[in-house]
């Protein structure tokens, strides 16, 4: 790793490691008022580091516990996007050409409705959404550019010599997407996820 990608690395670990350990490193509890009157819109002062709202809760310790609740539902809708994408573009690319000509066409048809236009429609309609489906909610929008890339990934291994050979030697479809298709495409699923 370079020096600015080993930095980034850093600073991405500092930030997890405060999530994680926000009930432990959080000043005040996230809600608790403080002082209603007093100490309400403090500016930042060494004992409110990032000073205090209108209803006087410390706001360093309310950035702690929404970072750990932000990154939870971003790792977990990431990882949701991830396997439904993954699954998606396998079954695209092993299962033949009518199934990956009507896939690929769902998937055209899907990627042509704005994900945000979507995510406000479904949660105007539906208050309060709760966490888990937030989770699902963006899981299941966020798939399509991974579905992609994982259908032209199988697509180029599956032409590959040990393919053919698991082809010939009566593997089914399913046991070559799992066994042979699978491996060659969790190296970009995983620097996709990443980024995402």
């Amino acid at each position: 790793l370079r020096r600015g990608e080993r930095l980034a690395l850093i600073v991405l670990a500092v930030i997890y490691a405060a999530a994680v350990l926000s009930p432990v490193i959080a000043p005040y509890p996230p809600a608790e008022q403080l002082h209603i009157i007093a100490l309400k819109n403090q500016a930042p002062s060494l004992a409110h580091p990032f000073g205090t709202d209108r209803f006087s809760r410390d706001l360093l310790s309310r950035v702690l516990f929404g970072t750990l609740i932000s990154l939870s539902v971003a790792t977990l809708a990431v990882i949701v996007s991830g396997i439904v994408g993954t699954l998606y573009g396998l079954v695209a690319a092993a299962f033949g050409r009518v199934a990956d000509v009507v896939l690929m066409r769902t998937l055209d048809g899907l990627m042509s409705i704005p994900r945000v236009l979507l995510l406000i429609a479904i949660l105007a309609l539906w208050d309060p959404v709760p966490l888990w489906m937030l989770v699902v909610l963006l899981g299941i929008t966020g798939w399509f550019e991974v579905a992609r890339l994982v259908r032209a990934e199988a697509i180029a291994a599956r032409e590959r010599d040990y393919v053919s050979a698991a082809r010939s030697l009566g593997a089914g479809r399913t046991r070559i997407m799992l066994r042979h298709l699978l491996p060659n495409v969790l190296a970009p699923v995983i620097v996709t996820t990443a980024i995402n």
